[in-house]
């Protein structure tokens, strides 16, 4: 499980977060909506702050993530 944020100095930053593993239940979570994205190979979105926290979930295939030193991560499923 990953956690991607905007760092103090205004960069993202890409931390890996450790959950237990044995079986576990999160505590609910309130939201105000859910969207279903789906996008093309080679589909790129250009560097932006998210407007919210977000969940992302992947359910096939890899997206890359570029940081703010220069460095680019593949995230597959």
């Amino acid at each position: 499980m990953l956690r991607l944020y905007t760092g103090g100095d205004g960069q993202s930053h890409l931390t890996e977060l450790n959950p237990p593993k044995a079986p576990m239940e999160s505590a609910m979570q309130a939201i105000t909506g859910v969207v279903f994205w789906r996008s093309e190979p080679g589909y790129f979105m250009d560097w932006h702050n998210a407007p919210h926290r977000q969940y992302v979930i992947t359910l096939s295939s890899y997206m890359e993530i570029g940081l703010g030193n220069g460095t680019v991560r593949r995230l597959a499923c």
